[in-house]
């Protein structure tokens, strides 16, 4: 059987990309994948290995997921299950990988505010900025 990934985006009637199943993946309650990342940013010895071997095993049956693989389906390198996965969007399959260089899923997701805009709040004339930052 031909896999569904190599028939190129998914097409609903009247020829729109029905993105729907994709949104869910990335966004959906309780466990798309942006949920997930933040909650291995959080957890106790979080990494971005685990992340990305969860997110392949909870949406290992996903069409909008292709663990295991590269944008480009067969052309590219296979990617171990805590290497990476790739999302098929309305365009084409895109791979997210785990990557320490490009500073990583989970500590790209800290959060954290630069430092000068954390002090611009501190010294807000505002009460409610400067009692949510105590």
């Amino acid at each position: 059987s031909q896999s569904p990934f190599s028939q190129g985006p998914l097409v609903g009637p009247g020829g729109y990309s029905d993105n729907e199943g994709c949104v869910r993946l990335l966004g959906g309650a309780p466990l798309g994948i942006f949920r997930q990342l933040d909650d291995e940013s959080i957890a106790p010895g979080a990494s971005d290995a685990r992340f990305v071997a969860a997110v392949n095993a909870t949406h290992a049956r996903s069409p909008f997921l292709t663990p295991g693989t590269t944008a480009g389906g067969g052309g590219g390198k296979r990617l171990r299950s805590e290497e990476g996965f790739a999302v098929r969007h309305y365009a084409g399959v895109v791979t997210y990988r785990a990557s320490e260089e490009a500073g990583g899923f989970v500590r790209k997701n800290s959060d954290l505010l630069d430092i000068s805009v954390l002090e611009a709040l501190r010294n807000s004339t505002e009460p409610l900025l400067a009692r949510l930052l105590e």
